[in-house]
């Protein structure tokens, strides 16, 4: 597993930079990797508001447009 520390899903929160949680699955077996991901972010703190992959699609579109802008 390549998780990022917890400790660093911290700062990059503290600092505003955006997290996505995803299980990097090269099989079907692998979805279930997501929950490590989690874990960590749970460890960390972090809230759902904090995790791009957590937005409905208008949400994620509006925030993709904006990225793309700056």
């Amino acid at each position: 597993r390549l998780d990022l520390d917890w400790r660093f899903l911290a700062k990059a929160k503290a600092l505003g930079i955006p997290i996505g949680i995803f299980p990097d699955a090269h099989s079907l077996g692998g979805i279930e990797d997501f929950h490590w991901g989690v874990l960590m972010a749970r460890k960390a703190r972090l809230e759902a508001k904090d995790v791009v992959n957590t937005k409905s699609l208008p949400e994620m579109e509006t925030w993709l447009a904006n990225q793309r802008k700056n």
